[in-house]
């Protein structure tokens, strides 16, 4: 497999789309435009929170379930912001069965970044038609990636429509291992048509797992959510149009985490860190934290602290206000090197302040000290919490 390796945990003939090499990089701000789709195919992954369900998300961060403009465009401008976004990855459901938001969302994104600010959007053919092509076109995409229904050919003709514009068109399919024939005659059909062929490991999801496994699909082992003979199949694709001038990318699952999830992730971090965190080789934040005993994680868990009542809430913070105040007192601390975190409800600082002196801390107020390692996403999602 050594012919088709690239330096992205990936394999490919020819060259990978510019949307997948800034993705790969973690530039992509994945806009998930609605959950709507007209297709209902088996091995959809898509969670819960979003399958069938009209709501936006930028990178997971869960945007809106309205059709407030403002509000939409306003969170997904700050979240692209937030990791040096260069592009966009426009997905769904299906962004057609809301084309009027997907229109505005790309208008939006050109007129705040600049023309230079790639866009790729995916799709199903049951919504394209000319119309909605031009409007595609015209609002802002550079890039436009079909996703076939392998089991029904009766659209696949709508995709030499795209063609009478100039954008980069291409083929993205997840790669089922059963069906080698129905891809090998997909590459020889389109292969005048389109500028690139996408093809997705095959992965198992909470969403997805009991029809695949109906289906006698299973992982390839215990640890990997990756479809057993499903990169197999990619590679025979690889080297059945290998002489044949194509360009193909067998995206693969340690692709999408070991390298997209995880430059996103660094860059991220780099925008959001605080002054004294310290961002791991990973993307995570590194960092020490104060809690009053009374929300200590040791006591609270994190989905709990939204059930404590606004007063009491109120309350903490004019706490940690003064346990912020008397540590800068104390310790000499400059008070832009200490942290409020009204939302977690705790103080943060260095993890050097917080390692050398938690003893003190811990004497001087009712407090458990912690070093923190956490995802710099909305959720701050914790991974680690060593208590000192």
């Amino acid at each position: 497999m050594k012919d088709f390796s690239n330096c992205y945990s990936s394999f490919s003939l020819g060259t990978l789309p510019r949307g997948c090499r800034l993705c790969v990089n973690g530039f992509k701000s994945v806009i998930f435009i609605t959950g709507i789709c007209p297709r209902k195919c088996f091995y959809c992954p898509i969670s819960d929170q979003k399958k069938d369900i009209d709501r936006v998300f930028v990178n997971e961060v869960p945007i809106s379930d309205s059709n407030d403009f403002d509000e939409i465009f306003s969170k997904m401008i700050k979240e692209a912001k937030s990791h040096n976004s260069k592009g966009a990855g426009i997905t769904g459901g299906d962004p057609l069965s809301k084309i009027d938001r997907t229109i505005k969302t790309i208008e939006i994104l050109k007129k705040e970044f600049g023309n230079h600010y790639h866009i790729h959007l995916y799709t199903s053919l049951d919504l394209v038609n000319k119309n909605n092509l031009s409007r595609l076109f015209l609002a802002g995409v550079d890039e436009i990636r079909f996703h076939l229904d392998l089991y029904d050919s009766r659209f696949w003709d709508r995709v030499e429509m795209a063609k009478d514009f100039s954008w980069d068109v291409g083929i993205e399919i997840p790669l089922i291992p059963d069906l080698k024939d129905r891809y090998f005659e997909i590459v020889e059909r389109f292969r005048g048509v389109v500028d690139f062929f996408n093809l997705n490991e095959l992965e198992i999801s909470d969403t997805n797992w009991n029809k695949l496994l109906e289906k006698g699909y299973k992982t390839k082992d215990d640890i990997s959510y990756a479809v057993l003979g499903s990169v197999e199949l990619g590679f025979d694709i690889l080297h059945r149009f290998k002489d044949n001038g194509i360009n193909i990318h067998l995206c693969t699952a340690s692709l999408k985490d070991g390298f997209q999830l995880r430059n996103r992730m660094i860059n991220k971090a780099k925008n959001v860190s605080l002054l004294t965190d310290k961002v791991s080789c990973e993307g995570m934040l590194l960092r020490g934290a104060i809690f009053p005993k009374r929300v200590s994680p040791k006591v609270v868990l994190r989905k709990d602290i939204e059930k404590i009542s606004d007063n009491e809430k109120k309350a903490i913070v004019l706490e940690l206000e003064d346990i912020k105040k008397r540590i800068c007192k104390k310790f000499g601390v400059k008070s832009e090197h200490i942290f409020l975190d009204i939302d977690r409800l705790r103080i943060v600082c260095s993890m050097s302040f917080a390692r050398a002196n938690a003893q003190k801390l811990k004497g001087m107020f009712e407090c458990d000290v912690c070093i923190m390692e956490e995802y710099p996403t909305f959720d701050g999602f914790e991974v680690e919490i060593e208590f000192l």
